[in-house]
């Protein structure tokens, strides 16, 4: 069996899918992945085959008005203004598309792909798995995401409905012109929610450790396996700083440190985040490893306060096996490995999921909440100070064990054989 897998996003929108590729591959399964072109690298290092998307979602998160909506928590007009990075490229992407399409036997998509994946699916009579990374089908049990509190009655359904929409209409110009291509009309209801309506398999990489599974989901259509996560030997062969021997002595000179990294989130600049490091490890008598993710910071050219290292990239499981605790914005790869290292955690969320992702871990006892808007060096050190103390450590400790039942991406895999095998 052939997979084809696309995704469109940052590193933790797309790492998972390196991890499901891998884990079909063990299966003995051909396996092309689509992604955007800075993570062609990772792809091929990991001998994966790869189909690059021409577009680099870091290079696009430059964009200064992205930054804007991004700051004011505009979710609709970021990703509006990211719709028309997309339609600008659309002839291109499309090629990409089709060409990893080829001969694959069946599509699986992100949720940031599942529109015009599904129009491409039924374009070529091939199956569409629909894939999620933060829980988005419809439930009368749930509201989405983006409500609070998580729950509304009645309400929640017609909400999902009504999002969901929203989210096709966000994503219509450019489905509709990869549509027109194909020869077929873009419909006015949102394609992917009307083929799970009818039955399209979902496939959920979030560990119900941390969000319970809706009751009302078919579980022969919805499996939730936990985060997909690549295997230590693979996750280790990417580059990083893992590979760097005075990082590693670094960490093991001394108490464990905090991870404080705000990941593909480019908001604040190099000499801020130092500055916020320094400040917290000075006020706090840590040390902090300071994540650089796509903020421009560069080590080089910059003199590191008493305590603090940088680290660019770097494995998250091997790094945190070496922290006590981690201060980030609340993505679900982020929120996921913290959780399965058992760390206490501090989420700074911004916009989208990350506000979901910081109120589950603030439900488990595992953590807090401290809204980006609201970061400074006294509020970070005070939340910093509270989920050090027993009662998050011990929450985060039962919340790590929970996760170990969780089967990730090889329960995946294992679940896409059985369903097209």
């Amino acid at each position: 069996m052939r997979f084809a897998l696309f995704a469109m996003g940052s590193r933790g929108d797309t790492q998972p899918y390196l991890a499901l590729g891998r884990a079909l591959q063990a299966q003995g399964h051909q396996v092309v992945l689509c992604l955007p072109e800075n993570f062609t690298p990772f792809i091929q290092g990991l001998g994966l085959e790869s189909v690059p998307l021409p577009f680099d979602t870091r290079t696009a998160l430059e964009d200064p008005g992205l930054r804007r909506r991004l700051l004011r928590g505009d979710v609709a007009g970021f990703f509006l203004r990211v719709q028309r990075q997309v339609l600008e490229r659309e002839a291109v992407l499309r090629q990409a598309w089709l060409e990893a399409a080829e001969g694959a036997d069946i599509l699986v998509g992100a949720a940031t792909t599942d529109e015009g994946l599904t129009l491409l699916g039924q374009a070529l009579g091939k199956p569409v798995v629909y894939t999620e990374l933060t829980p988005l089908s419809p439930s009368s049990r749930t509201a989405p995401i983006v409500f609070r509190p998580s729950s509304l009655g009645p309400l929640n359904l017609p909400l999902h409905w009504i999002s969901r929409q929203a989210w096709w209409w966000i994503n219509r110009p450019a489905s509709a012109a990869l549509a027109r291509a194909l020869g077929k009309p873009a419909p006015l209801l949102a394609p992917a929610l009307r083929a799970q309506a009818r039955g399209a398999k979902v496939l959920h990489g979030y560990s119900p450790a941390l969000v319970p599974t809706p009751a009302d989901w078919n579980p022969e259509q919805h499996r939730v396996t936990g985060a997909w996560r690549l295997a230590p030997a693979d996750a280790q062969s990417l580059p990083g700083d893992h590979h760097d021997a005075g990082f590693a002595a670094w960490l093991e000179d001394g108490p464990p440190p905090v991870f404080l990294s705000f990941g593909s989130m480019p908001a604040m600049d190099g000499a801020a985040l130092l500055e916020l490091a320094g400040d917290v490890a000075e006020t706090l008598q840590l040390r902090v490893v300071l994540g650089a993710g796509w903020s421009q910071v560069d080590s080089a050219d910059c003199d590191l306060p008493e305590g603090v290292a940088i680290s660019s990239e770097c494995d998250h499981a091997w790094l945190l096996e070496r922290c006590c605790a981690v201060v980030h914005h609340g993505g679900a790869g982020t929120t996921h490995a913290a959780a399965a290292a058992g760390l206490p955690q501090v989420v700074c969320p911004f916009f989208a999921d990350q506000p979901y992702w910081a109120r589950a871990v603030q439900r488990s006892g595992a953590g807090t909440v401290l809204p980006f808007r609201k970061v400074d060096a006294d509020s970070l050190a005070l939340a910093l100070e509270r989920a050090l103390q027993d009662p998050s450590q011990a929450a985060a400790t039962a919340l790590a064990e929970a996760m170990h039942a969780d089967s990730g991406a090889a329960g995946a895999a294992l679940q896409l054989q059985r369903w097209f095998c």
